[in-house]
């Protein structure tokens, strides 16, 4: 009897995890339509991911995701895209489904009743917790990171599942580097706890023990392959960037120097954050200060996805503060006996150790180096949404009758999500989405070309990440200047030009060029309202003459 009731609890989980993979493939089904493809770090990784070969793995930099790069490479080669656009979109569809699944997979080893465990990570699979601008190597360390929790739930001493989980977090570190601060704190944790564990009560290494050698293996070769996940500068790099931001946009400094002479002027030469903080303390307390005080933005990542903005956005995001603000108070107000036991349980089993200082550790970039960025924001929200359910939600120990209801609620899981359009405030309009539209049109208009083929764009570094998603035909030309354009193009005249109009708007050069591009020999596909491609003609003939 009891074998069957597990049998059928572990039909009745699997059943909800099909309906949360169905759920989010029919949300996400009309993505490429709503959400345009980003540049930076995503486009670089995907471009390393594609490229990536055995000579070049051990060259990958231990601080910038070689992780990433690697589940990139092995997409790549087992599901063959028709394009790279199209394995950023597989990449993101995955790891959002992935992402739910764990959630749910975890809660459900912490005992979370499964209505409720379905319920927060169908929450999650909606909301801009996945769906989110810039990289998405914050989902597959999430991804990682509930694994690692899932896997420390199985052994019953503590430091054995700080053990467990602090090594298995220690492979997220390779997605992202801040990961590896809680990784190192556990394993440590779980080293003291250990010794005072055998002070207490000496035991005997079995065979059984030696599993606790199997998550140690992978985190080890990533530190001789690539190296320890911190140090080599990306923080750095990061925080330069949105120190200065803060100073232009929060201090109300005039932008007049680039965002490395800010960073010497108010810092030195800095190879740390902490030298940051040593030379200059008042001036980062500012730039603290400055992301504090847009911490209600860590609440908006935090609601359902739709592309609207403006009132209704902010009505969602006060909506979902308030919900669980009442919700909390009122459990903790009507069963304070068990939350506190609760309280004590997770920090014997070290469950709410594990989930305190990952959340505290994706906080501190937020708070550190920016909160503007979505993916900083999302990444602490799956943490503190995990924290929240085990402290809150209500467990289920034994087999209740009413699995019938559940049935019914994960088959309504399945079919209830709508797609980004039904969720939207406008279904029959879509926005620009340029650089999506941008890598398209280079690659229709080139597609008979063998190349090599020389793209050139302003000296804002996001259009040459685009070529990222095109394929090896492609080369980075040189920089187009805001002033002297004409000169610049008669003198090197590139194959393609990506031109963002709002920037070149002061160049007089560019006007009489944007006038009459046919007679220099270009001619203009537009892109928008904002941006264009100026084409060489002798290369690349206009659609009327082809």
């Amino acid at each position: 009897m009891w074998k069957q009731r597990r049998v059928y609890e572990g039909m009745l989980d699997g059943l909800i995890l099909l309906a949360l993979i169905w759920a989010g493939v029919k949300f996400s089904w009309d993505l490429p339509r709503w959400y345009d493809i980003p540049t930076f770090d995503e486009a670089e990784m995907l471009r390393a991911g594609v490229e990536l070969t055995w000579a070049k793995v051990s060259k990958l930099k231990s601080e910038w995701s070689p992780l990433y790069v690697f589940w990139y490479a092995f997409l790549n080669r087992v599901a063959r895209p028709e394009s790279r656009v199209a394995l950023h979109d597989l990449n993101w569809r995955i790891l959002a489904v992935l992402a739910s699944v764990g959630l749910y997979a975890v809660l459900r080893r912490y005992r979370i009743a499964r209505i409720y465990a379905a319920g927060l990570a169908l929450f999650a699979l909606l909301s801009r917790l996945v769906w989110f601008d810039l990289t998405r190597s914050v989902l597959l360390a999430v991804v990682l990171t509930y694994a690692a929790a899932w896997a420390a739930t199985w052994p019953r001493q503590r430091w054995k599942r700080l053990w467990v989980g602090g090594w298995l977090l220690g492979l997220a570190a390779f997605a992202r580097p801040e990961y590896a601060f809680p990784a190192m704190g556990l394993v440590l944790f779980a080293g003291v706890d250990a010794a005072r564990a055998w002070k207490r009560r000496p035991w005997r290494w079995t065979s059984r023990d030696g599993l606790l050698l199997v998550p140690v293996v992978l985190p080890t070769i990533g530190i001789m392959v690539w190296g320890l996940p911190f140090g080599h500068g990306r923080s750095v790099y990061a925080f330069g960037q949105h120190f200065a931001f803060n100073l232009w946009m929060c201090l109300g400094q005039p932008e007049t120097r680039t965002w490395e002479e800010e960073v010497e002027a108010a810092f030195g030469s800095i190879q740390s954050i902490a030298q940051a903080v040593w030379r200059n303390p008042t001036m980062f307390a500012q730039h603290v200060l400055c992301n504090l005080k847009r911490g209600h933005k860590v609440v908006g990542q935090m609601v359902i996805h739709a592309p609207w903005s403006g009132l209704r956005y902010i009505y969602e995001a006060g909506a979902t503060l308030l919900a669980w603000a009442l919700g909390t108070l009122w459990v903790l107000a009507r069963h304070r006996t068990r939350c506190r036991r609760r309280w004590l349980v997770g920090w014997g089993r070290g469950d709410l150790l594990f989930w305190s200082m990952v959340a505290a550790a994706l906080l501190a970039p937020i708070v550190i180096i920016s909160s503007l960025k979505p993916h900083y924001r999302a990444q602490f929200g799956w943490a503190w949404l995990t924290l929240w359910a085990y402290l809150c939600l209500p467990r289920q120990y034994t087999s209740r009758p009413w699995y019938r209801t559940l049935l019914l609620a994960a088959l309504l899981i399945a079919v209830t999500p709508p797609t980004m359009a039904g969720l939207s405030a406008h279904p029959s309009w879509y926005p620009t989405l340029y650089n999506r539209s941008t890598v398209q049109a280079i690659a229709r208009i080139t597609a008979s070309e063998p190349g090599p083929i020389v793209v050139s764009a302003h000296k804002r570094l996001a259009h040459y990440f685009l070529i990222s998603y095109l394929d090896s035909r492609f080369e980075i030309g040189r920089r187009l200047p805001q002033e002297g354009a004409l000169a610049f193009i008669q003198r090197y005249r590139p194959d393609i030009l990506i031109v963002h109009f709002p920037w070149y708007d002061g160049d007089d050069s560019w006007r009489v060029f944007r006038e009459h591009p046919e007679a220099y020999g270009y001619w203009m596909y537009p892109i928008g309202k904002q941006r264009a491609l100026y084409v060489r003609s002798d290369r690349f003939p206009p659609p009327s003459s082809r």
